[in-house]
Formats: C-alpha cells, sequence, structure tokens
C-alpha cells in the first residue's frame, strides 16, 4: 500500500514537471527552489506537506489534485473566474488606482486580510501563518528595542558608578596622604 501512495505523489510530481516543463523530480526541484531531498521524502513520507510554494507560483493548480492526485490537475474555469474577479478588485486598472494599490492604505489591506482569512482556500492558512511569524516579529523587535534601552541605561548608570569610583578613589588617596603627612 505504501508503495503505491508513493506512486501517487510521485506522479502528481511527474506531471508538475510536465506542466511546468522541467525534466523529473530533480527539475522541479530546482524550479521550486527546493532540496532535491525535500521533494524525496514527500515521496516516501506520501504527502506534499507544503503545497503553498507549488500554489504561490501556479494558483492555477487545484489543491485537492496536489493533496490526492485525484481530479483535474488545474482549477475548474468557474474558479479560475472568481480569481479574475478578485484580481480586478484589487488591482483596478488606471494609473491613480495602480499607483494606489501599490501601497494600499490600513484600512484596504485589512479589508483584503479579512476576505483571505474569512476564505477558505489554502492561502488563508499561509496567511495566518504569516500574521504569526510577522506579529512575533514585531513583538520581538519591540522586546529587543526595550532591552537596548535598559542595557543603555545600564551602560550610562555604570559608566557615572566608574566615575564616582575614581572620585572616592583619589579622596581615599588624599586622605591617605593627609593622614600619612600628620603623623
Amino acid at each position: 500500500m505504501q508503495e503505491k501512495n508513493q506512486k501517487i505523489v510521485k506522479n502528481i510530481l511527474l506531471s508538475l514537471a510536465e506542466y511546468v516543463k522541467v525534466k523529473g523530480i530533480n527539475g522541479v526541484a530546482d524550479y521550486l527552489g527546493e532540496n532535491r531531498t525535500r521533494l524525496y521524502a514527500w515521496i516516501k513520507n506520501n504527502n506534499i506537506p507544503d503545497t503553498g510554494i507549488i500554489l504561490a507560483k501556479h494558483p492555477e493548480i487545484s489543491v485537492d489534485w496536489l493533496r490526492t492526485g485525484k481530479g483535474p490537475m488545474l482549477k475548474q474555469e468557474q474558479q479560475k473566474s472568481r480569481l479574475r474577479k478578485t484580481h480586478e478588485i484589487y488591482m483596478p486598472g488606471d494609473a491613480e488606482e495602480d499607483e494606489r494599490s501599490e501601497h494600499p492604505s490600513s484600512s484596504d489591506m485589512l479589508i483584503m486580510t479579512a476576505k483571505v482569512l474569512e476564505s477558505n482556500t489554502v492561502y488563508r492558512s499561509a496567511l495566518a501563518s504569516n500574521i504569526r511569524a510577522f506579529f512575533q516579529a514585531v513583538q520581538g523587535e519591540e522586546e529587543m528595542n526595550d532591552m537596548r534601552e535598559k542595557m543603555d541605561q545600564l551602560m550610562s548608570d555604570m559608566a557615572e558608578m566608574k566615575e564616582l569610583m575614581k572620585t572616592m578613589a583619589k579622596l581615599e588617596t588624599a586622605e591617605k596622604k593627609e593622614a600619612g603627612n600628620d603623623h
């Protein structure tokens, strides 16, 4: 059974190779920018765990086909037209709107993000993962900035303490000299 399943994933990858006009599994790995051993692990484990790397380059490919090898490789025409409509909504045609789409407002970004997160697509999980990762990165950066500020304050306090210690050492030396001169 395992060998039969491995054949399914291998056939998916070979069909993908033919579709993108590369030669074999190694060609698909190179095309996707993936390590070849990773794709062979997909075959061995009977699973393509990250369909997003394929769908990012070819969103017209059916997720179900990538997962099971069953059904048509390409999404149905109805799904393609829905993608075209979505593309037209968010990527307007005139120059002024094109400029805005390169730097959308926060509210436009929130609307687009909500639309993707509400969808039942592979893009939803990819976006959710990215949002979590970016959120953690921003939190980490804020914590690092706080740590830098605290470190700067500690360094400043340390420099003050060094100066005080030097002053105290000079005073102590002067007191010892005076005490020595009194005898």
